[in-house]
């Protein structure tokens, strides 16, 4: 064991979970023990009944009781996984993560809200729920990256279509109407039947987080397109912070961030300045170190105890 905290995720060999491992600040362990497709059938049968889910459980049920802090990662299929640390390890404060919004996240039972804590990226999910903050964050360690020309982009986006595609496509076709390249790579939908223009920006696979890294580093700025409803900042923000990007978002809850400036932040929609003119500013993008520190793991970690 390196340490007195247990961070509970999904997948325990992917980029996240294993660079948190790599901080030796927590031990990291997935929640429940691989399976094959029928087995995930099966398991989603089984919770639909009453009877105990701890057979699902990975082997980190063996040492929980060492453990003086637990934090559930977004990854729970119910209330069970809480109730079962809150039986086996009463001692251990039990903190629950949501780093998706609310609405995308699985149901916790009133009980087992009163017995842990329940904490969110997003903050207008915290005042609407009652939640505690905690921001996004990111790993220093990701940041050895090396320049490429052949991910080099003026702006790159990556993720699920989730019906934006109109307004990326939108927006690659009047930034290359002013020489400027975007690097789109997008995730399409089932059962959505995309025309032949879209579908040349469509994948069936996510991109590995080794390759979005690669573009990351060698592009000028990042586009964030935000899910209808969500508040807080996502990932593409912390990435920008780090890799020192400029961004374009359409989160306009971004103004009102301490660590706003003008000449990396650009807000679809409210914006006077003219797109591509932001996109070449000779004075780029200038995080902060200090806001990089406020937003790193070390300090998402210590902001559970303050």
């Amino acid at each position: 064991m390196s340490g007195k905290t247990l961070i509970l995720v999904d997948n325990d060999k992917e980029w996240l979970s294993e660079g948190m491992a790599a901080t030796g600040l927590v031990d990291v362990a997935r929640v429940y023990r691989p399976v094959s497709y029928w087995g995930r059938r099966l398991r989603t049968l089984h919770y639909h009944t009453k009877l105990a889910k701890e057979y699902w459980y990975a082997d980190w049920t063996a040492t929980i009781q060492n453990y003086e802090r637990v934090i559930l990662f977004d990854v729970f299929l119910d209330s069970d996984v809480a109730e079962y640390i809150e039986n086996k390890a009463p001692h251990a404060r039990l903190i629950i993560f949501y780093r998706n919004p609310w609405f995308n996240n699985y149901y916790v039972s009133a009980e087992a809200r009163k017995k842990c804590e329940v904490w969110s990226f997003d903050q207008e999910d915290c005042k609407k729920y009652g939640l505690k903050y905690n921001p996004q964050f990111y790993l220093y360690s990701l940041l050895n990256q090396k320049e490429d020309p052949r991910y080099a982009s003026d702006v790159f986006f990556v993720g699920k279509d989730k019906n934006r595609l109109p307004l990326l496509l939108e927006i690659k076709d009047r930034l290359e109407a002013q020489a400027l390249k975007m690097q789109l790579y997008v995730v399409g939908e089932r059962n959505v039947h995309y025309n032949k223009s879209a579908a040349a920006f469509i994948h069936g696979d996510l991109l590995a987080y080794e390759e979005v890294l690669k573009y990351t580093k060698n592009t000028k700025c990042l586009l964030e397109l935000m899910q209808e409803n969500q508040q807080g900042f996502t990932l593409r923000t912390v990435e920008a912070m780090f890799f020192n990007k400029k961004l374009i978002t359409n989160n306009a809850y971004l103004k009102q961030c301490d660590f706003y400036e003008a000449c990396n932040i650009y807000v679809l929609g409210q914006e006077q300045r003219d797109l591509a003119t932001f996109l070449q500013d000779k004075e780029g993008a200038s995080w902060s170190p200090e806001i990089m520190k406020k937003h790193s793991f070390e300090q998402w970690l210590a902001n559970f105890d303050q």
